[in-house]
């Protein structure tokens, strides 16, 4: 395989003191969750408020890929046969006290010719929300498995056709929410959000301090409704905590706030506040403020702005939705301080594409679990992928400065339908920041990517699909060594239907990997592939 990643000067190996406690705490693994959703899942089983509706889809998938350049290696270019086994599930259920979703895959790979290591590779997760107390509090629990890169200069195909570059990561979250109203538009929130991290770091190849740990999102309001004025009071903390680091990274902001309303549809206000942050040298003190906007005109359209000056300079996060009885879309621009659990923690769901087609079909079938099964029907019919490509996680020990622009759209026609997805990612150490800016290049770089899948039915029976995709990776001016990856992608399918619910498809793909890295020659690497399989629902 070319040399791709970190040179290694700046990459920092574990101790072989610290490699087995580390192992007797991670083997536990992605593995972990499954019992642990089997006992919560009997539980709530178990009460007569959660059998109410329950629906679960299950199907699995089969393909047989034959590749000429199995690792997108320049050097010696090895040929396989990759055969793949696909289970999937879709859970969603609902009672007088209790909501449970799910959504994930198992992904067994295996190579025929041995140039890859066989495995299986878990996708999934599981949220369940219960009320504790009517009107009042709320618990909340989940657990996410997900697969993130070892190093994001590394290959970076999708983790379908490699085990190569791959961390599993498993998430164990709870968070009890209090929710209390009003008649007269006085409103307490307080949400404390739980999350555990863990991983099987200890079988990648190359790996720095780990990512894993505990992170928290603790957050308090007293607000007034807007009746045109309110007014509205906010502490908010976060807390990271690295396994291993020398101690926990603390941010609390405080704020005060007025808005007014206005004609129903428009909410406009400002804030005043101040922050504190453990992680900063010199005065760990600074003052906040900045504007509110919610414009909710019908409700297809709701676009959120919060934006902020803070320490580091602008901040805040915008959101933009819309939907039409056709086409769905979404947009985000956000900046802010991160972490690797935070960031972990915030993506979103695995089934980013069936999330916007329920978002299409929320008015045509109001009952949720009906229009789940709308959704699932649409997606095999038309031939689209149930996610698209999402931001790559920075798999690393750091704090940072990220700023994201994405954009998501799904459009269903008759005949047609398109999914994309694009993202511009620009990622650094958090300024003044002393020693926990490392200036690596892993840690201070910019990301953009564009995923585009669009399908045509032929007849009732046979759909084609096209698939494009391109991302590229490069370190900042300021980093320590100057790295960039770019690939690209095409991928054609035709899909046969061979039964209601049984689906048989075959095609071609051809992948583009180009390496330009200051410690080693520039690389360019091809493949192509030719498969067919079968897609099967219960």
């Amino acid at each position: 395989m070319a040399a791709t990643g970190t040179s290694a000067s700046e990459l920092t190996h574990k101790p072989a003191a610290n490699r087995s406690v580390q192992r007797v705490h991670r083997n536990r693994g992605a593995w972990r969750i499954l019992p642990l959703s089997a006992t919560v899942l009997s539980a709530f089983l178990g009460t007569r408020s959660f059998a109410e509706r329950v629906q679960l889809d299950i199907a699995v998938s089969s393909e047989v890929t034959a590749t000429n350049n199995s690792l997108l290696s320049a050097e010696v270019p090895e040929s396989d046969v990759i055969v793949s086994v696909k289970p999937r599930f879709l859970l969603l259920a609902e009672g007088a006290r209790l909501r449970l979703t799910g959504a994930g895959s198992f992904n067994m790979l295996g190579y025929v010719n041995k140039t890859q290591k066989s495995g299986v590779l878990p996708d999934f997760e599981i949220n369940a929300t219960g009320i504790a107390i009517e009107r009042v509090l709320n618990i909340e629990a989940g657990a996410r498995v997900s697969q993130v890169f070892d190093n994001p200069f590394g290959l970076r195909a999708d983790p379908g056709t490699t085990t190569e570059n791959k961390i599993t990561t498993t998430q164990y979250r709870l968070s009890p929410v209090v929710d209390m109203q009003s008649g007269n538009g006085l409103r307490f929130t307080a949400r404390s959000d739980n999350i555990l991290l863990d991983d099987d770091s200890e079988n990648a190849s190359t790996s720095g301090p780990t990512a894993t740990g505990y992170f928290g999102h603790h957050n308090v309001v007293f607000e007034q409704t807007p009746r045109p004025l309110g007014w509205r009071a906010e502490l908010d903390r976060t807390d990271t905590r690295y396994e291993n680091a020398q101690s926990a990274l603390v941010s609390d902001v405080a704020r005060l706030g007025l808005n007014r309303a206005f004609d129903g549809t428009l909410s406009l206000g400002f804030h005043l506040g101040a922050e504190r942050n453990n992680f900063v040298t010199g005065d760990n003190t600074s003052e906040v403020y900045g504007i509110d906007l919610n414009w909710k005109p019908t409700e297809r359209t709701n676009l959120d702005m919060f934006v902020e000056h803070r320490y580091f300079g602008t901040g805040g996060r915008i959101v933009f939705d819309h939907r039409m009885p056709w086409l769905a879309w979404n947009a985000l621009i956000s900046r802010g301080i991160v972490t690797t659990p935070q960031t972990l923690f915030s993506l979103g769901p695995t089934d980013d594409v069936a999330g916007l087609l329920n978002q299409i079909y929320t008015t045509r079938f109001p009952d949720p679990i009906e229009r789940s099964r709308q959704v699932q029907e649409i997606i095999a019919r038309a031939g689209l992928p149930s996610s698209l490509t999402q931001t790559m996680t920075v798999y690393s020990q750091r704090i940072s400065l990220e700023s994201v622009a994405s954009f998501r759209v799904a459009y269903i026609g008759t005949r047609n339908s398109l999914a994309l997805s694009a993202s511009w990612t620009r990622l650094e150490d958090a300024p003044d920041t002393g020693a926990l800016a490392t200036g690596l290049a892993i840690n201070n770089n910019t990301q953009r990517f564009v995923a585009l899948t669009g399908s045509r039915r032929l007849t009732p029976q046979v759909t084609a699909s096209l698939s494009l995709g391109w991302n590229t990776i490069k370190s900042l001016l300021t980093a320590s060594s100057d790295q960039a990856t770019t690939e690209r992608s095409l991928e054609a399918r035709v899909g046969v239907n061979l039964a209601p619910r049984t689906t048989g498809y075959f095609g071609a793909r051809y992948r583009e990997f180009v390496q330009d890295n200051s410690a080693t020659p520039s690389t360019n690497n091809n493949e192509t592939a030719a498969f067919v399989g079968i897609d099967h629902r219960f």
